[in-house]
C-alpha cells in the first residue's frame, strides 16, 4: 500500500503564532512518493531551521497518523495593525450645561438653601436675598401703577371731550402723553420685579415681599457656593455655580504632528485619575480647525459612551 508521507518541521516563532505552508518542490524531487507536504511549527535561530530542513531528520507521518493528530495545513493570514495617538485632556461640559447664579441688585444673603454637591432642579430656590432697595422697588411699582390708573382716567375723559368737540386738542395730547409715560414706567418696574422673582400682581394686591428667592436656571449639581449668610453681594457677583453632567464629554489636546491621524467617528480609549484602572470609551464628535499655542495642538471633542460612571 502506498502511503502519503508528510514531513513535520519545527519552526519556533517568538510571538507564539503558528505558521503552516505547503512545499510542492519537495514532492517533485521524491518520485517514490505521490504526495508530500511540509508543516512548520517553529524555531527562532537559523541553525535550527537549517537542521530542520535536513531530509534525514524529518518526521514522516502517514495519512492516518496525520488525521489522528487532527493536524491542518493553513496559510499565514495578513492583518492590518492600526496605530494609536497619545493625548491628554479633561472632562468638560458644553456652555449650555453650566450656569452661574448672580443677583440682579445689591442685597444681603439671608438664607442659603444648598451646599456643594447637592442636586438641584430647574427653578429650585438656592438662596434668599433681602435689602431695603428691594422693598423700595415694590413701593415704587405700587405708586407707578396707581399714578398710571389715575392718568388713564384723565386721558379717557379728555378723549371724550375732544371727540365731542368741546375739549382742546392740546389738553387731549398732554393727557395722552402723560398716560403713556406712566404706563411705560409701571411696565419697567414690573419687569424688574419679575427679574427678582416677585410677582407684580401680588404687589398690586398689597403684599410686599421682605425677601426674594434666587433660583437655579438649569437642572444639575451645585459645583461651587461662593457666598456666606449675611454677606452683601453686588449685582452680577457670582454666588453659585451649577453644572449638568448629563452632557459631559472628553476635551482632548492632540499634538500638531498627530492631527492628520484623527477624524470624526474614531474611537477613543481613556481613563480618569479617580479610576485609572478602568478604561472608558468615547467617540470623536469634532476636531477643531484652529491650533492652540501652548501646547501646539488642536482640541478634539469626544462623546463618552458610559457616562453613568461619572
Amino acid at each position: 500500500m502506498k502511503n502519503i508521507q508528510y514531513k513535520l518541521i519545527a519552526l519556533f516563532i517568538a510571538s507564539f503564532s503558528i505558521v503552516a505552508c505547503g512545499n510542492s518542490s519537495q514532492t517533485e524531487k521524491d518520485n517514490h512518493n505521490h504526495n508530500e507536504a511540509t508543516i512548520g511549527i517553529g524555531l527562532g535561530d537559523n541553525e535550527s531551521t537549517e537542521e530542520a530542513h535536513s531530509e534525514g531528520e524529518g518526521v514522516k507521518l502517514t495519512t492516518k497518523q496525520f488525521d489522528a493528530l487532527q493536524m491542518k495545513v493553513d496559510t499565514l493570514s495578513l492583518r492590518n495593525l492600526s496605530g494609536y495617538v497619545n493625548a491628554n485632556g479633561t472632562l468638560e461640559v458644553p456652555p449650555q450645561s453650566e450656569a452661574a447664579i448672580t443677583s440682579v441688585v445689591g442685597a444681603n444673603v439671608v438664607s442659603i438653601e444648598v451646599i456643594e454637591g447637592d442636586k438641584v432642579t430647574k427653578g429650585q430656590v438656592v438662596a434668599y436675598l433681602s435689602h431695603p432697595n428691594i422693598i423700595n422697588m415694590q413701593t415704587d411699582y405700587l405708586n407707578a401703577t396707581s399714578n398710571s390708573n389715575y392718568l388713564k382716567k384723565s386721558y379717557e375723559r379728555q378723549q371724550k371731550l375732544y371727540d365731542a368737540g368741546v375739549g382742546s386738542g392740546a389738553n387731549f395730547q398732554k393727557a395722552k402723553a402723560e398716560y403713556d409715560v406712566s404706563k411705560s414706567m409701571a411696565s419697567g418696574l414690573a419687569a424688574q420685579l419679575q427679574m427678582l422673582n416677585i410677582n407684580p400682581s401680588t404687589v398690586r394686591n398689597g403684599t410686599i415681599a421682605q425677601r426674594v428667592p434666587l433660583r437655579s436656571p438649569i437642572e444639575g449639581f451645585v459645583k461651587k457656593v461662593e457666598v456666606k449668610t449675611g454677606q452683601y453681594v453686588d449685582p452680577q457677583t457670582e454666588l453659585f455655580d451649577i453644572v449638568n453632567t448629563d452632557d459631559v464629554h472628553a476635551d482632548l489636546i492632540v499634538f500638531e504632528k498627530d492631527v492628520f491621524k484623527v477624524k470624526k467617528g474614531q474611537k477613543v480609549i481613556f481613563n480618569i485619575q479617580s479610576n485609572s484602572d478602568e478604561d472608558l470609551v468615547a467617540e470623536i464628535l469634532s476636531v477643531s480647525k484652529t491650533f492652540e499655542d501652548n501646547p501646539k495642538g488642536v482640541h478634539v471633542h469626544a462623546e463618552i459612551e458610559n457616562k453613568i460612571k461619572f
